[in-house]
């Protein structure tokens, strides 16, 4: 298995690990009989992954509030006038003998400021990237929540928050289906992904999901019947 240094499984050696990778091989070895998990060590030889701690480590910090690919973080007040001129952030360089202008920032009475912990960045929903460093995207809510629920630890994620992104920012207020980030038009993939992200991540609106098959329980639980009218053993 071709698992990095970070915890994260690439396509191959040497190469950036990604959510859907990750997926797939953590299913694959489940097919097989060979995953370990962090609380269910496999004793079968061969096993993976090498280290199932970091893997779930990895797939955690895929959980983000960065949400617009376009969009530059801006942490500077700003008045209307946005020129460069008008512009000033912190820590401006300002040559020897000039004087600063004045940057007319915008304020906010001391009685109406609050404080703030990286618990308040949640609020407004955080999605699952597919990589370090990357913005959510609504496919790697599947991709991380179900590669979290093949490893039965699906409850070590932020479930509350990763609802709120998927119906708050994700899906098209309009049309209903879901984009691949805010504002996007649905489309089938990820509305599809959607609709099964939002199952492993505990809604009661959407049928329970089998994570590792990408289908409801109720359609997995037809399968032994299907198969066996096809005379294949389970």
């Amino acid at each position: 298995m071709t698992q990095s240094f970070d915890g994260g499984i690439a396509d191959e050696p040497f190469h950036e690990p990604q959510a859907g990778y990750t997926f797939c091989s953590l299913g694959a070895m489940a097919l097989i009989g060979r995953l370990s998990t962090p609380d269910e060590p496999n004793h079968k030889s061969p096993t993976a992954p090498n280290d199932p701690r970091c893997v779930l480590q990895w797939l955690l910090w895929r959980q983000t509030e960065l949400t617009d690919p376009d969009k530059d973080l801006d942490t500077d007040f700003r008045t209307s006038e946005d020129s460069p001129d008008n512009q000033h952030a912190e820590g401006k360089h300002v040559g020897k003998g000039e004087t600063e202008r004045d940057p007319k920032l915008a304020r906010q009475s001391p009685d109406k400021s609050i404080g703030g912990s990286i618990f308040d960045l949640l609020v407004d929903g955080a999605g699952m990237s597919g990589r370090t460093n990357k913005v959510a995207d609504t496919c790697y809510a599947f991709w991380v929540c179900a590669s979290l629920h093949i490893m039965n630890a699906a409850q070590f994620c932020d479930q509350a928050a990763a609802r709120r992104y998927l119906l708050g920012k994700t899906q098209h207020e309009v049309l209903g289906g879901f984009g691949k980030f805010p504002g996007d038009l649905p489309d089938l993939y990820h509305s599809y992904l959607g609709l099964a992200a939002l199952s492993l991540a505990g809604s009661d609106q959407v049928k329970p999901l089998d994570g590792g098959m990408c289908l409801s329980t109720e359609a997995r639980g037809r399968l032994p019947s299907l198969w066996k009218s096809w005379q294949v053993e389970e």
